[in-house]
Formats: structure tokens, C-alpha cells, sequence
């Protein structure tokens, strides 16, 4: 299932703006052909240290869904307004979760990388880079079984109704007041938090 193919579609499309649930933070373990392919021979070729055991086999960097649209997104040089929504609300992005919840999924690649001593054959940002370039060079027809087992219907009438109508929602929203305004907790001294007590310590 090429769940790049989302993307891409819409990148050829000409498409500006793509919903994503939760800001695009759910991490979701893929792995690239190459190297499930190679974690299969070394299964192969180390079989006494794989005999009778079971093992997740995964690109060893897990990307969020974020971070697979920007790489489709820079290795096809086109800008996408990546519009975040909650995820019960994100039903365009639902082919893109591949699951029907925004946990994570995260698998434990530690016995195939100590037993086997797999590692990735390709790094995942260069995958999905790879695999956007090649998608958008040997397209999917519309309706062919790639779409079809993902299940994106790329009704953009459809998705642009609900981002134009979760912009009116986010405008419409009034400010609410707090007689104290929350924060970020003592501790944190970052980006939009409390200023330093002096500008250096001991």
C-alpha cells in the first residue's frame, strides 16, 4: 500500500492544503521495501540466531505523519498548508493514520538489530523521498487497487467544505478570560515562557 500515494495524488493535483490530525504528531512505524527486504535475508542468512523466534521488522527511524508530508512535500518542491485538526475530525487524513485512533505505533526493532544486526539498508527520510520521487514519475491511475486499498477518495469538494468550515469554526471562536492565565509550569524557562532570573548562573 503506497500511503505516500495520498500525498503525491494531491501534490500532482495541484492541491494547497491538506488536513492532518493532531498537527501531524502521530509517529507511525513503516518500514521501505529495501529494507524489509534485507531483514528478511538476514533472517535467512543467520537462521540459527532466527529460528523459532518472531520478530517486528521496521525502518529504524520512526517518522511522525508530519514528517512524511514534508518529505513528500520538499522531494516533489511543492508547499502544502498543512491545516491541523483533531483527529475524529480529520476524516480526509484517515488513509494517511492507518488506524482508527491517534495512539502510536511504535514497534521494538531491538532483538532483529542484536540477534540479526539489522540496520537500515536506507535511512527513512531518503524512503519517503525516494518513494514521493518514483510515485510521482509512474503515477496511479484513479480507482486502480493502489487506491482503492487505501481508501482515499480524494473528494476534494468534500475536504475543502470542511477545512473552509473549521477556518469559520477557529475564527468564530471567541477569547475566553482567565482570572489567572495558565502556564508552562515553573520549570520551563524556554521559547514563550518566563524570562530568565539573570542572564547567566554560576
Amino acid at each position: 500500500m503506497p500511503r505516500e500515494w495520498s500525498i503525491v495524488r494531491r501534490v500532482l493535483d495541484g492541491r494547497t492544503r491538506l488536513v492532518i490530525p493532531d498537527d501531524g504528531l502521530t509517529l507511525h512505524h513503516h518500514g521501505y521495501t529495501v529494507n524489509l527486504a534485507h531483514a528478511v535475508l538476514l533472517g535467512i542468512d543467520r537462521a540459527d540466531d532466527a529460528c523459532g523466534r518472531v520478530f517486528n521488522a521496521g525502518d529504524e527511524e520512526v517518522l511522525t505523519i508530519r514528517q512524511v508530508v514534508e518529505l513528500v512535500c520538499a522531494a516533489l518542491g511543492h508547499e502544502l498548508d498543512l491545516v491541523s485538526m483533531p483527529w475524529d475530525l480529520a476524516v480526509p487524513a484517515r488513509p494517511l493514520l492507518t488506524q482508527p485512533s491517534p495512539t502510536h505505533r511504535v514497534l521494538d526493532l531491538t532483538r532483529l538489530k542484536t540477534l540479526l544486526g539489522y540496520r537500515d539498508v536506507v535511512p527513512a527520510r531518503q524512503a519517503v523521498a525516494d518513494t514521493a520521487r518514483w510515485l510521482a514519475a509512474h503515477p496511479v491511475a484513479p480507482g486502480d487497487t493502489e487506491e482503492r486499498v487505501l481508501t482515499d477518495p480524494f473528494d476534494y469538494v468534500a475536504e475543502d467544505a470542511l477545512l473552509d468550515a473549521w477556518q469559520r469554526a477557529r475564527e468564530g471562536l471567541a477569547p475566553v478570560p482567565f482570572a489567572v492565565e495558565p502556564g508552562y509550569g515553573l520549570a520551563y524557562s524556554g521559547p514563550g515562557g518566563r524570562p530568565r532570573s539573570r542572564p547567566t548562573f554560576a
